[in-house]
């Protein structure tokens, strides 16, 4: 009988026992989030920083008021107060980079990431946000060198320049090579084109500093010249020339076989040996088709006859028309005596200027002038063939050509 009220009593206190446990359970509320209003300074900043990697403008938003909240310092609540404007700015990476950086999850921008940053800007059309970036970079740059090649940046936005921006921070990083003489001529001459002369000069005078040879500088510096004079149609008109002849430079084989060319068709029998005109007229710099077609139709009263595709085939006569264009006077044996270019240079201005009687009087006496001189042949015949063009009815794009050739412009 006791061990049976033993057993009993057991089950009992095991019964209330266990009831007390699971009551206990019950009783005991599970962990949870701490609510935002209770966090810290750091944690609210983690999790905006979060929010803001997730593209959740608002939680990012919610959570930095809780930070603000937390800051102590001015510095602490400057800092998120700037935190909170990039929210509103909708630059959400940007809040996600600062907070990195101040909870040290992430090092500082070097002077080169920020130049990139601020090369995507400019590159977007952004020049707020370019010289947002600059301003940094301006901070971060240690040399002297690096401190005004960021200055100088700030001054191409604040003139609107952002694709001179993006071309210099492109070549400063590397991912650019140098601008070639080529590249800063044809901006040059849409400068021109546009009347921006001081747009034309900054240009021309970078191209001054990459000219290699002294025709190349000397060529850069008559352009110069043009610009400080305000004949800005001039500037853009002997650029186009001059890129279109480097343009058509051939490669040393093709210059072989042009030779060879002139050589086994009898050209230089008229022309010169080098190129310097004999019986005929000089034919360097001609405009590929007029030769062209000089060749296929030949000369008037049997001045020069026609060479068909039997005797030169389309091809061959291409590559020499090309070659014969890519020569200047300078590539001949050609010398122009000092009163002759004189006249030359007054039909220019003549021709500049619309007079038709002036062109044709400097002709006339440049022709003279070279006759009393003794000067070439070749020289002598196209001078002579100039004054004929003049009957023609386009008289002003064929003297042009020839005067151009003749004073190397």
């Amino acid at each position: 009988m006791l061990k049976k009220r033993t057993l009993v009593v057991a089950l009992v206190l095991a019964l209330v026992l266990a009831v007390g446990l699971s009551a206990c359970k019950q009783a005991t509320p599970t962990p949870s989030a701490v609510p935002a209003e209770q966090m810290g300074y750091s944690e609210a900043l983690t999790k905006a920083m979060e929010a803001a990697k997730a593209g959740d403008a608002q939680a990012a938003q919610k959570a930095l008021q809780t930070a603000l909240d937390a800051a102590q310092s001015d510095a602490d609540k400057a800092f998120v107060n700037e935190l909170l404007e990039d929210v509103e700015k909708g630059d959400l990476d940007e809040v996600v980079e600062d907070i990195a950086r101040y909870l040290g999850t992430e090092s500082a921008p070097t002077l080169a990431e920020l130049l990139d940053k601020a090369m995507d800007a400019a590159k977007a059309g952004d020049a707020d946000k370019a010289k947002e970036e600059l301003t940094e970079a301006l901070e971060v740059a240690q040399s002297d060198a690096d401190k005004a090649f960021v200055n100088e940046l700030l001054e191409d936005v604040e003139k609107g320049d952002l694709d001179e921006v993006v071309e210099d921070i492109a070549r400063y990083l590397g991912t650019e090579s140098a601008p070639t003489l080529a590249e800063l001529l044809d901006k040059a001459m849409d400068a021109a084109k546009a009347g921006d002369a001081d747009k034309a000069k900054e240009e021309l005078t970078e191209a001054l500093e990459v000219a290699q040879s002294d025709a190349d500088k000397a060529f850069v510096n008559e352009l110069l010249e043009d610009v400080e004079k305000g004949d800005l149609d001039e500037v853009a008109e002997d650029i186009e020339r001059y890129l279109e002849q480097q343009a058509s430079q051939l490669p040393s084989d093709e210059v072989a076989r042009a030779q060879q060319l002139y050589t086994q068709l009898g050209c230089f029998a008229c022309h010169g040996a080098e190129y310097e005109g004999n019986q005929g007229p000089i034919i360097v710099g001609l405009p590929v088709q007029s030769i062209i077609a000089q060749v296929r139709n030949g000369a008037p009263e049997g001045e020069m006859p026609a060479f068909d595709q039997n005797t030169v085939s389309d091809a061959d006569l291409e590559l020499l028309a090309k070659y014969l264009n890519s020569l200047t006077l300078a590539d001949t044996a050609t010398v122009i005596p000092d009163a002759v270019r004189s006249h030359l240079e007054m039909a220019y201005d003549a021709l500049k200027a619309g007079d038709k009687a002036g062109v044709e009087t400097h002709l006339q006496a440049a022709l003279q002038a070279a006759q009393e001189a003794g000067a070439g042949e070749g020289l002598v015949k196209t001078l002579d063939d100039m004054v004929e063009d003049l009957e023609e009815e386009d008289w002003q794009a064929d003297i042009e050509i020839h005067l151009d050739i003749l004073l190397g412009r």
